[in-house]
């Protein structure tokens, strides 16, 4: 069973397994920024708030983790009654224009992968930018073109305002990958070497809160400053939406193998929810910038070593 065959018995499967009360409703998937939801349109409903699940995720119990197609859904819909079931609980969060415009943040997210029409964006490269909004703690909505428009701002305004305040309320953090990897390691084992010694160094730009760190890919200004401090240009590979890997550039004859490590990682680690791209980009610090690998092997360059960097530096 692929994904989207996934989605139809979801589809066909869930209404009778919703509790009797919403079992009159209409299911509807849609694709939203950055996964595929599944929701139930209750006849006679004007609440603006309604439980969504993401079929990314979902699918990936059964892809991974070997869940029965019946139970997954059977779970889904449990999820859904009792996501209905609280809904006076979520009138709590503050849904006020003021309060999502003063949460703005960026995200990049795959076009390809998510329907942008109805949502303003801007595009680079293959990717796009999106302006998101963090209402609570642990819950975002993406700006729709109505949600701009209530709040009185055209596409331009929305998302020079989401990159402007990214910084402010998601700063940016570049780590040592062995470094990130060995801090989530219990003190006791730290001592042990968790990667196998390369003379490649790695690094990860996320961001403080590790949600949609990948956003730094767009930020020009950001990538210049990581490759003059590195002394190189920087080979960018998109971990996921939550965060890049950058290496600084060594030889550019590294690219193809480099590409297919990516490929290879999205298909067996990246779960479908988080991917970003196939693609491996290039960003050239004279030029600032930012471009991606074609299968072609630009101009090469020696390579300079750049100097050790230790914990977060931005």
């Amino acid at each position: 069973m692929d994904f989207h065959e996934f989605v139809e018995y979801a589809k066909e499967k869930i209404a009778e397994c919703l509790p009797e009360e919403y079992q009159k409703g209409s299911i509807r998937v849609y694709s939203l920024a950055d996964y595929t939801g599944l929701t139930v349109d209750l006849p006679d409903d004007d609440t603006m708030i309604s439980p969504v699940i993401n079929l990314e995720a979902a699918f990936e119990e059964v892809e991974k983790y070997g869940v029965q197609p019946e139970t997954c859904v059977k779970g889904m819909a449990e999820a859904l009654g009792e996501g209905f079931s609280k809904r006076e609980e979520l009138y709590g969060l503050d849904l006020g224009m003021d309060n999502i415009r003063n949460h703005l943040f960026a995200a990049v997210v795959n076009p390809e992968k998510a329907d942008l029409s109805g949502i303003p964006h801007r595009k680079i490269n293959d990717l796009a930018v999106i302006a998101k909004s963090w209402i609570s703690e642990n819950a975002t909505v993406t700006i729709t073109d109505q949600l701009a428009e209530q709040m009185g701002m055209d596409a331009g305004a929305l998302l020079e305002e989401a990159e402007n305040n990214t910084k402010k309320i998601a700063p940016p953090i570049l780590s040592g990958l062995d470094e990130l990897i060995t801090s989530a390691f219990p003190k006791e084992i730290r001592d042990e070497p968790l990667l196998p010694p390369t003379s490649l160094p790695m690094y990860v730009l996320t961001n403080e809160s590790y949600q949609y760190g990948a956003y730094y890919l767009a930020d020009q200004e950001l990538l210049s400053q990581i490759s003059r401090t590195l002394g190189n240009d920087l080979f960018i590979l998109p971990s996921s939406v939550h965060e890049i890997l950058i290496i600084p550039e060594n030889e550019r004859s590294m690219l193809p193998d480099i590409k297919q490590m990516v490929e290879e990682v999205n298909r067996t680690v990246v779960s479908r929810r988080d991917f970003l791209s196939d693609n491996v980009y290039v960003f050239e610090r004279k030029s600032m910038e930012l471009k991606v690998y074609t299968g072609e092997i630009p101009r090469e360059l020696p390579g300079k070593k750049p100097p050790e960097m230790k914990g977060p530096v931005l």
